[in-house]
């Protein structure tokens, strides 16, 4: 990629090169710093999640609603976000298959509430008493395995590339302070040869 000084020779397209050298790699390290971050936080979020999932499965399948919900923010925080891609696609499968599981079961209850209603009104109040709501069924273990472990493989390659990734913010830090370093000294020379000019006339 070419950049342009803007016509200048000598000391001034040396300044002006390494002035939008420099502007180019600053954005280049801030955009590199906000994915680390994101992809960080995705990390920690995800790993809650599963945590969540496997207590809620084990413990108390309604909890699944709950993950639901964090699934749901999930995909409302990391969803458009080009640095979250490879999350999102092993994901997608799983949030897919617990919102449909989530919805149809409150379906199912509010049709079974419907019921109770309609048999409290009649004066069958027993017959109510025996409509329970019907609790969200809890998956089996090999299901869970499948995509935790998908998951957790994106994760890891995940961890791979951050770590590419801070290798290359640290190259580019570098290449920005000795680009700084090559101003000062193109300035500094300037200044020394203008002194000793200045020098000769006095």
């Amino acid at each position: 990629m070419s950049i342009s000084t803007g016509g200048l020779s000598g000391d001034n397209a040396l300044l002006a090169f390494a002035a939008a050298q420099q502007t180019q790699m600053n954005h280049e390290l801030s955009d590199a710093m906000r994915v680390a971050e994101v992809r960080s936080h995705m990390a920690k979020d995800i790993s809650n999640i599963k945590a969540h999932l496997l207590e809620a499965n084990s413990k108390n399948p309604n909890g699944i609603a709950d993950v639901k919900k964090e699934l749901d923010a999930f995909k409302a925080e990391y969803g458009a976000d080009p640095a979250c891609a490879d999350m999102m696609e092993a994901i997608e499968p799983m949030h897919k298959d617990i919102t449909l599981r989530v919805n149809n079961t409150e379906i199912v209850n509010k049709v079974m509430a419907a019921q109770r209603y309609v048999a409290v009104a009649a004066g069958n109040p027993d017959l109510a008493a025996q409509m329970s709501d019907y609790p969200i069924v809890a998956y089996q273990k090999d299901q869970l395995d499948h995509w935790l472990n998908n998951i957790q493989e994106v994760l890891d390659a995940a961890g791979t590339s951050d770590q590419l990734a801070m290798v290359h913010m640290k190259q580019l830090n570098d290449n920005i302070n000795n680009s700084s370093g090559m101003v000062s000294g193109i300035i500094e020379s300037r200044q020394n040869v203008l002194s000793q000019i200045i020098n000769n006339f006095a």
